[in-house]
């Protein structure tokens, strides 16, 4: 009887997880309206729609779009979380965005906001997640352009690509970097740090995202990054690697974790985003998500009660560096690509 009461127990608990997972898919469906742009994306084998969820990003915008319109992306959804800053109406006007409102707790729904929204839109091609302070580059050999990447991606079989953080930053003080435009911070956060890293390998059964990873085949050994100058300043283990490029097939399946997906063949190279968390006024930015409580996983509110320093806060690590380009990056060790791929890329016809 007891091993009856547990099978029961067991089939009630996944049956209700089932129901609460449909109930979340269908309160999400209602919850999104498109505001403005085509709602229906139309994508090529070598095209990417890049995939942006943000509340208030006006300050970022015109930079976002302008530098991922340069490396080729063809398309852009914007999932906007409630904006009152003029983005939605910033937005409006561009030809090649659509914007959809879904006003569901970012904390609860984060996931399949950024998961199944997008296959609502958008066929074929490929997803470029992408938030509203990272830029996005293509890996050595592509000459700055998404498109030989995703080719190779789509000859090679891959279904996925992972993609590794580095966060950008000055050692000018706050008050001062706050005055800063994007534009100006994009130029003058030109300091990174590759030091204080932990490689974790992408099959380690002890990993916490092992789960979602693994049944994934990767083509050849791959990595996660941890850590690095968010962890040198502020004593925070962020996870630096996700899965940035994934095919939009009904193969593969929807992610289940931010940076997880399941079901995937994961490229043999890798590329970096660079991640401008630290411009504008960033220390007003992280109080004010600590007190609306926007994300559950507290770093903010770890770097809360380092920016009260006398003098004013500057970021400063000993491991600082100028950015040295992605060449730079794969010449360090930071992000990888193969022989097959550059040979690949080089035989191209050039545009």
């Amino acid at each position: 009887m007891a091993g009856l009461s547990n099978l029961l127990r067991r089939a009630a608990g996944s049956a209700g997880r089932r129901l609460r997972a449909a109930w979340e898919r269908l309160a999400l469906r209602r919850a999104t309206r498109v505001l403005s742009g085509r709602t229906r994306i139309e994508l090529a084998e070598d095209e990417c729609c890049a995939i942006t969820l943000l509340k208030n990003g006006a300050y970022f915008l015109p930079e976002l779009l302008a530098h991922h319109r340069r490396i080729g992306v063809r398309h852009f959804l914007v999932i906007d979380n409630g904006s009152t800053d003029g983005t939605q109406e910033l937005l409006a006007v561009e030809p090649d965005v659509t914007v959809v409102e879904n006003l569901l707790p970012v904390a609860d729904y984060e996931v399949l906001m950024r998961s199944l929204v997008p296959r609502r839109f958008v066929r074929g091609g490929w997803f470029l997640v992408v938030d509203s302070d990272e830029m996005f580059d293509p890996p050595p050999g592509c000459g700055g352009q998404i498109r030989p990447l995703l080719r190779y991606l789509s000859a090679s079989g891959h279904t996925a690509m992972l993609a590794h953080c580095l966060d950008m930053f000055s050692d000018a003080p706050a008050h001062e970097t706050a005055r800063w435009t994007y534009a100006e911070a994009l130029e003058r956060l030109d300091l990174c740090s590759i030091e204080g890293l932990e490689r974790i390998a992408y099959h380690d059964p002890d990993f916490a995202l092992s789960f979602y990873l693994k049944d994934n085949v990767t083509d050849g050994p791959q990595h996660f990054w941890r850590g690095g100058m968010r962890q040198q300043v502020f004593g925070e283990t962020p996870l630096l690697t996700r899965h940035n490029i994934l095919r939009n097939t009904p193969g593969v399946a929807p992610p289940g974790h931010v940076h997880a997906v399941s079901g995937v063949r994961v490229s043999d190279v890798t590329a970096s985003f660079r991640h401008y968390k630290f411009t504008g006024d960033y220390i007003v930015r992280d109080r004010k998500q600590v007190a609306a409580r926007v994300w559950q996983h507290g770093e903010d509110a770890r770097r809360l009660a380092m920016y009260d320093q006398p003098g004013g806060f500057a970021i400063t690590t000993p491991g600082q560096r100028h950015y040295p380009g992605v060449e730079g990056l794969e010449e360090a060790g930071f992000i990888q690509t193969s022989a097959r791929f550059r040979a690949f890329v080089a035989g191209l016809p050039k545009a």
